[in-house]
């Protein structure tokens, strides 16, 4: 029998991440899901994702620590190529 885990003190993100875990944090799963719905939605097929993503992970980390921020570029891409879907700005308007 386990014994019952801890209660959690600091923040959700402190939680530790099983070794197998698919995401590390929620953000990482949207980005995922949005991907996902936005293929569903006849947006782009998965031979233009998987060429824009694996351009997007071009010089990506070796460690693999920022492939859904390469996830999300991809994303952003795909749909700012398509007419009347503009790239989200930044917080300071750049």
């Amino acid at each position: 029998m386990n014994p019952p885990e801890p209660p959690l003190t600091g923040p959700r993100s402190a939680r530790p991440t099983p070794p197998d875990a698919p995401f590390e944090a929620p953000w990482q799963a949207r980005a995922f899901a949005l991907a996902v719905a936005a293929h569903e939605a006849g947006l782009f097929d998965w031979k233009d994702w998987s060429a824009t993503l694996g351009r997007a992970l071009q010089g990506a980390a070796p460690d693999g620590s920022d492939y859904y921020e390469r996830w999300l570029l991809a994303l952003e891409s795909l749909l700012s190529a398509r007419e009347g879907v503009e790239a989200p700005q930044d917080a300071e308007g750049d």
